[in-house]
């Protein structure tokens, strides 16, 4: 992770040409490596569900460590005093509130590996939930509270944890680092995939049950192709949607499909199938009946548009609610009363903030002008909460109206 922050700052650096700040009468210069590896950078925020309060990470690099840190700070949707909540030699990361409020979920690697740890929501020592051979990533609360949803790099042939244990440090203990290369996807950008896929599971909160979800060589979360978190439990936690790619060879495809599956181990079935493209990003309406996702429709070009669909669980129809509007979609978020879509889009080198109506009207963008994105809405609906971030500062939280008025600034994490 720190070479790629190196190199990352590097091209930052030959491209910038902002200065340091300085008080006055102080000369100004430019800006230097040590001044930009000494910003905190804010991750993946999310709000509670009783609407007070957001969860998010900060990481603060060391150079001459050549190390990194993450933690989890809290800050009030109102905007007031950011407080530092868990916090560990780890990286603490990932956070996700209970439905009740009274409980955050994170990923840590304080242990040894990436696990998720639950720490009560006003205090006190996080336990750790899972003990995965092969590391979590993403977890994701069902709405009953009673089960977590993550995912994990396994060995597809693996039945269970202790073969994946063993073929793990196998691998790690073995002195030939020579790859026998028998298919494809092997290698995908900067990283090997060394014979592993990417698994989805449930498991109770207590870390006792595990189901996995997918099998043998499918990955959930898909490659690259995929939106910001490719799975999603019904409202009322029976049913889960997530996306996969079911064509044999990845690297030549890019039809992934959305699957539902009713909690815990029911049968995948496919509800995009028709689509020989790229279906990805599910996220239910609060009342349960329609499913949003993203759906590129040329089969096989990667940078296609990105439409904002809407699955009817009812009739089992859907409707296309942005071919009209001449912009891709990202990030997006329901509002509370299921009337409306927002969304973050690239808007002419910067990211926009849009809406659309259900069941379709003409979509049109909130707030422009600027690079806002992983967009929320809160809880009561009244409020947008968001990333910004420009070429003369680094990502801090914000918050606007529905209309995109009144947009305040919520953290200051650099402000020194």
């Amino acid at each position: 992770m720190m070479r790629r922050f190196y190199s990352g700052l590097v091209l930052l650096l030959a491209l910038s040409a902002t200065c340091a700040n300085s008080s006055a009468g102080e000369e100004m210069r430019a800006l230097t490596f040590d001044d930009l590896i000494s910003l905190g950078r804010i991750g993946g925020f999310e709000i509670s569900p009783a609407g007070d309060k957001i969860a998010f990470t900060v990481t603060w690099f060391d150079k001459e460590e050549n190390s990194s840190n993450t933690d989890i700070y809290l800050v009030p949707v109102k905007g007031g005093k950011v407080e530092k909540f868990a916090l560990s030699d780890g990286d603490d990361y990932s956070p996700c509130w209970s439905p009740d409020g009274k409980q955050l979920a994170f990923i840590s690697d304080r242990g040894g590996s990436s696990q998720i740890w639950i720490i009560p929501a006003d205090g006190g020592e996080a336990r750790r939930i899972t003990d995965i051979p092969t590391g979590v990533s993403d977890p994701l609360w069902s709405p009953d509270g009673r089960t977590l949803a993550f995912t994990s790099r396994v060995y597809p042939d693996c039945e269970d944890m202790e073969c994946n244990r063993q073929k793990l440090e196998a691998h790690k203990d073995n002195p030939v680092r020579a790859r026998l290369i028998d298919h494809l996807l092997f290698r995908h950008w900067n990283h090997w995939r060394e014979g592993r896929w990417s698994h989805l599971y449930l498991t109770d909160i207590d870390g006792e049950s595990l189901v996995g979800v997918n099998r043998g060589r499918t990955d959930v979360p898909p490659i690259s192709l995929g939106g910001d978190r490719d799975y999603s439990f019904s409202p009322d936690g029976r049913e889960l949607c997530f996306a996969m790619n079911p064509d044999p060879v990845v690297a030549t495809s890019t039809n992934n499909d959305l699957y539902i599956m009713a909690v815990p181990g029911g049968e995948p079935r496919a509800i995009t199938a028709e689509n020989r493209s790229n279906d990805n990003n599910p996220r239910y309406s609060p009342d349960g009946r329609y499913i949003a996702y993203r759906a590129q429709l040329k089969p096989g070009f990667e940078a296609d548009r990105h439409r904002l669909m809407l699955y009817d669980r009812k009739n089992g129809k859907t409707i296309n609610l942005t071919e009209d509007f001449d912009y891709s979609i990202g990030r997006m978020a329901w509002a509370p009363n299921g009337k409306t879509i927002y969304f973050c889009t690239q808007d002419k080198g910067r990211y926009s903030i849009g809406k659309v109506s259900v069941p379709g009207s003409e979509a049109s963008l909130v707030i422009s002008g600027g690079y806002d994105s992983d967009l929320r809405i809160t809880p009561d609906g009244k409020h947008l909460v968001f990333a910004r971030q420009s070429v003369s500062a680094p990502i801090d939280l914000y918050r606007a109206s529905l209309k995109g008025t009144g947009i305040t600034r919520l953290t200051d994490i650099n402000r020194e």
